[in-house]
């Protein structure tokens, strides 16, 4: 993964200012194939092309090309890795190029990048990186958005599977671009709102993605017609980790009375456990108790909001994102799933 000219930022600078390569090249009077090489790192610029490009990005050539003696970027863990000598995906999140191994907890739908932490960035590891968007959320069709975006846009999505807090601290980090939650209770979405300013302050900008039925799966075998019924059962019940969304329908439902022997880390594990009859009930989603099998008692519908640092509103894979959640086909196919509305798919609120 090494490469004969020095990486440069010229795609990243046109990316940010929603540039073609034709328009840069009508900025510069270079060719569009002579802008694509020298950003695939194909072709050294002439002094007078470096000149033009930093003159038309608004920037120095130092910071497009680095200086003779700088050394390309080495990549850092986004993720810590659970293994040695993991596969993994690379992203530029802010100025950093982060590596997020392969794993059970991500999802890319791409081969992986490599396979060695300690290379330096290739210019086309680099448009890898500038051109992926990594989003830690627990929304079980987030694969089918990352399916929708790669489509419509070229862009690719990371995924890691996170639950509310746990995807909101990754963001404030500066590991993730976009975290999703669903704190709160009902469809009000105040309480995502608190939990963004909170973490960010005024920086936080949410994105409704849409509003999901929030119940209790339950196992076949229950003879129960309601919570009620079910609560006087005594069944087994799979619960859910502290920062989840689903922690707090837990509580609402059990009311702190009665605290599950087993938890789960996500809605899916919560259908698997009762399908494998380690447990008889716990809080999911519809989406995923009709998937599995399983009975669903509903309890309430709540908001499953995106967020994002304000400073990002005008990054091309946000832009990307936003367009992509308000896309007619992506909307329609959002509300054929179980569970799920859209009518506010895409609204933007400060």
């Amino acid at each position: 993964m090494t490469n004969e000219f020095q990486p440069n930022f010229v795609r990243s600078k046109r990316l940010a200012a929603s540039w073609s390569q034709q328009e840069l090249a009508n900025r510069t009077g270079l060719s569009r194939a002579g802008v694509g090489a020298i950003e695939a790192g194909r072709l050294a610029p002439s002094v007078h092309a470096a000149l033009a490009l930093a003159r038309a990005l608004d920037s120095t050539v130092e910071e497009l090309f680095g200086s003779p003696s700088a050394q390309p970027d080495k990549i850092t863990w986004g993720i810590t890795p659970n293994t040695a000598n993991p596969r993994f995906w690379y992203a530029r999140v802010k100025d950093a190029v982060l590596a997020y191994p392969v794993s059970e907890e991500t999802t890319q739908l791409d081969w992986h990048d490599s396979i060695d932490e300690r290379v330096q960035l290739s210019a086309a590891d680099q448009e890898k990186a500038d051109q992926t968007l990594v989003m830690a959320g627990c929304d079980p069709a987030a694969s089918l958005l990352a399916l929708e975006y790669q489509r419509q846009f070229q862009f690719r999505m990371i995924l890691l599977r996170r639950n509310s807090q746990e995807s909101l601290d990754l963001l404030a980090d500066g590991k993730v671009h976009v975290a999703g939650m669903h704190f709160g209770g009902g469809t009000e979405r105040s309480a995502n709102r608190r939990a963004a300013r909170g973490r960010l302050g005024k920086n936080a900008k949410l994105v409704h993605v849409a509003t999901w039925e929030e119940g209790i799966a339950v196992h076949p075998s229950v003879d129960a017609s309601n919570v009620t019924s079910l609560l006087r059962s005594r069944v087994r019940w799979i619960g859910r980790e502290e920062g989840s969304g689903a922690r707090q329908l837990q509580n609402e439902i059990l009311g702190g009375t009665e605290t599950p022997k087993h938890v789960a880390h996500d809605h899916r594990m919560v259908a698997s456990a009762i399908k494998s009859n380690w447990a008889e009930a716990g809080p999911c989603v519809r989406l995923v108790s009709e998937e599995s099998g399983l009975r669903f008692l509903s309890v309430h519908r709540k908001n499953y909001d995106f967020c994002f640092h304000a400073e990002m509103a005008a990054d091309p894979r946000i832009s990307a994102l936003l367009a992509t959640l308000r896309s007619r086909r992506f909307r329609i196919k959002l509300a054929e799933l179980p569970g799920y509305r859209t009518d506010q798919t895409g609204e933007v609120a400060s």
